[in-house]
């Protein structure tokens, strides 16, 4: 598993469109990343993270790190994490997911003002009337 995911993760930092990003460096810290990501070790992957140039192999593991966070239930990381995504779409996702969740796990507090932050005005509404009747 973890060579199949070290060759996959090499494949797209080779052939990345970033002419900028130092390749072996980025694959190297991106090893790292998918060490410390594969033994739980999250707060130490996100450390790695900085240290990344190529925004889109960033934003990959940005992106994972926030989907072990949400499966674990710990919303507040992926609040927290949410702002570092660079694609418009991915945030407007994730920050659904968490309205969605935070209801059900009645977490109120930590969905009801990302309702806002939605860019459909219909799906405020309706979470917004949601969050009334579930919280």
């Amino acid at each position: 598993m973890k060579k199949l995911l070290l060759l996959l993760f090499s494949a797209f930092i080779l052939y990345s469109n970033s002419v900028f990003a130092d390749t072996l460096k980025d694959l190297q810290i991106s090893n790292k990343v998918a060490f410390e990501f594969g033994s739980g070790n999250l707060i130490l992957a996100e450390r790695l993270l900085n240290e990344l140039e190529d925004p889109d192999l960033n934003m990959i593991w940005t992106s994972n790190i926030i989907g072990k966070y949400f499966a674990l239930d710990d919303l507040e990381s992926v609040v927290r994490l949410i702002p570092k995504l660079k694609d418009p779409d991915i945030i407007q996702i994730w920050t659904s997911n968490v309205i969605l969740k935070a209801m059900a796990m009645k977490k109120c507090e930590i969905g009801k003002p990302l309702i806002s932050e939605l860019k459909d005005e219909s799906l405020q509404t309706l979470w917004f009337s949601n969050y009334k009747m579930g919280c």
